[in-house]
């Protein structure tokens, strides 16, 4: 089988020297060098960026579909707690149903007193909420907390003998 040589601008054999047709390379002229491009190479990194596009479009899909979807009850709180991983924290609410809420801004309702509602939160209130997103254990989504309006809890009577 004969080689493919690729000659330089001076007329010169390269000094790469010559490639078999079955390297399946293609020869890139730059700057008056001869550059060799692997086919395969090229083909497996358009297939992976093609992947890494497609696996981004489908997360902002599902942020954006999570930010849209709302929904309002109403929960009594059992109680309140910070999650902590790393440097990030989340604000969690679980009612007496036994559901868990997360409460954190959010650019698209344009809110951002998270601090503040979670503060003015406290066991045994009962609240009517409005709500956005779902549950989703994957992504450790929770629906979010965006407006609660409520009644202060119950006092406790306690009976002195």
């Amino acid at each position: 089988m004969a080689g493919l040589c690729v000659r330089s601008e001076e007329g010169t054999q390269a000094s790469l020297g010559c490639a078999r047709e079955t390297d399946r390379r293609i020869p890139e002229e730059e700057k008056g060098e001869v550059r060799y491009v692997n086919k395969k190479g090229v083909e497996f990194s358009v297939v992976i960026t093609i992947i890494v596009i497609f696996f981004l479009l489908c997360f902002g899909i599902y942020k954006f579909a999570y930010a849209m979807t709302s929904g309002e009850e109403s929960i009594t709180v059992k109680e309140k707690w910070v999650k902590y991983h790393g440097d990030d924290a989340k604000y969690l609410v679980s009612s007496t149903d036994g559901e868990v809420f997360e409460i954190t801004d959010s650019f698209f309702r344009w809110r951002f007193d998270s601090s503040d509602l979670y503060a003015d939160l406290e066991p045994g209130m009962t609240c009517s909420i409005q709500t956005q997103g779902w549950r989703f254990p994957f992504f450790s989504d929770y629906k979010n907390i965006i407006e609660a309006n409520c009644s202060p809890a119950e006092e406790r009577m306690v009976r002195v003998v």
